[in-house]
């Protein structure tokens, strides 16, 4: 899944064979078939509008974000955990990326208990899946955890300089 705000600039992909992507949110969606072993830019993310986006390949593809100071790999669903450490190293700006199944989104849990009331769940349209952002504190370390499910956190910062950067957070249990 692909996040379109905070100014991110083009995907790309790679394979060493023959890769059906389709993507899209209601409504607007396509598909594009890349050719072996290519790196190009993928024209849907043009078609994106304000908020998330699904993407299947037809095989496994690595999918990457890459904006001015910043390569963000992005996590498959079949890579989802259930538990991540999330650091907060800058005196800036640091945040949290969730995305998990919207029937367990409320069952999300911050260090030992749930979210505060005020963490807004937004659905990702054509998915079963929520996402919501949740502030980290500096210099600070958490644990992103769900009992029943799996999920994929990000966390991103920005520098005094107003450049972002982050990625995937670190997992620490795959299972429930």
């Amino acid at each position: 899944m692909i996040s379109r705000g905070g100014g991110w600039g083009k995907k790309f992909s790679t394979s060493d064979q023959s890769v059906r992507l389709q993507y899209g949110s209601p409504p607007v969606s396509g598909s594009q078939t890349l050719d072996p072993g290519s790196s190009d830019d993928l024209p849907f993310y043009f078609l994106l509008r304000n908020g998330f986006s699904n993407v299947s390949a037809s095989q496994p593809v690595s999918l990457k974000l890459i904006h001015p100071g910043s390569l963000t790999d992005l996590i498959p669903a079949s890579m989802f955990s259930a538990c991540y450490l999330a650091h907060a190293t800058s005196r800036n700006r640091s945040q949290a990326l969730l995305i998990v199944e919207t029937d367990q989104a409320p069952h999300t849990r911050f260090d030992s208990g749930n979210f505060t009331p005020a963490v807004v769940w937004n659905a990702i349209n054509g998915t079963g899946y929520s996402w919501a952002v949740v502030k980290l504190y500096p210099f600070t370390t958490y644990v992103i955890w769900h009992p029943f499910s799996k999920m994929a956190v990000y966390v991103f910062e920005r520098m005094v300089t107003g450049v972002s950067y982050g990625g995937p957070a670190t997992s620490i249990n795959e299972e429930p």
